[in-house]
C-alpha cells in the first residue's frame, strides 16, 4: 500500500498501536538485539536485527492471551509457546527473554499457591513476614504523622525538596 502524507502505511500504524500500549516497539528491540548481537542466535535467530524486532514484537502484542482450556497454561513466547498464562509464571523474565533474545531469569520464585480456587495461599500469620525464620521480631510499625509537616518529613532526617 502506498501511504501518502496524510495516510500513513500499516508498518507505521502497527507501530504506533504497538507503542501506545507496550512502550517498547519493533525498532527498540531491534537495537538491543543488534547491541547485543544477539539477533542471528538461537532459539529465534533472525537475518537481521529489523526482522527478530518484528518478531519478538508481533508475539508481545496484541497483548491478548488465548487459552486452550483443559490445556496446561504457560506463556513463553521465546520458545513459541502462548497457551494462556500459569499462576506462577515469571512473566518479566519471559518480556526481557523476548526483548534481548537470551535466556534471561530475573531469579523471582513464586509464593505458595493452593491446587483449587482461588489458588492464593492464606496470608502470613499478623506480624510476621512470609520468609522471616521463626522467632523473629514482628516488622516495627510506624507510628501514624501527628501533622501535615510531619507526614511529608522523612523518618531518616532528610530534608524533603
Amino acid at each position: 500500500m502506498l501511504a501518502g502524507p496524510d495516510q500513513p502505511d500499516d508498518d507505521y500504524v502497527e507501530d504506533i498501536t504497538f507503542r501506545a500500549t507496550f512502550p517498547i516497539g519493533r525498532d527498540d528491540i531491534a537495537a538491543v538485539v543488534e547491541a547485543g548481537g544477539t539477533y542471528g542466535k538461537p532459539p529465534q535467530a533472525f537475518p537481521t536485527a529489523r526482522a527478530y524486532g518484528a518478531w519478538a514484537a508481533d508475539r508481545l502484542l496484541p497483548n491478548v492471551i488465548r487459552f486452550t482450556p483443559g490445556t496446561v497454561a504457560l506463556w513463553d513466547p521465546w520458545c513459541d509457546v502462548q497457551n494462556g498464562k500459569g499462576i506462577v509464571e515469571d512473566i518479566a523474565s519471559n518480556i526481557i527473554k523476548m526483548v534481548v533474545n537470551q535466556d534471561f531469569s530475573s531469579g523471582l520464585t513464586p509464593g505458595p499457591v493452593l491446587d483449587y480456587f482461588p489458588y492464593l495461599a492464606p496470608p502470613p500469620q499478623a506480624g510476621r513476614l512470609p520468609h522471616a525464620p521463626k522467632g523473629a521480631p514482628p516488622p516495627a510499625v510506624p507510628r501514624p504523622a501527628t501533622s501535615a509537616w510531619e507526614a511529608r518529613t522523612p523518618t531518616d532526617g532528610r530534608a524533603v525538596g
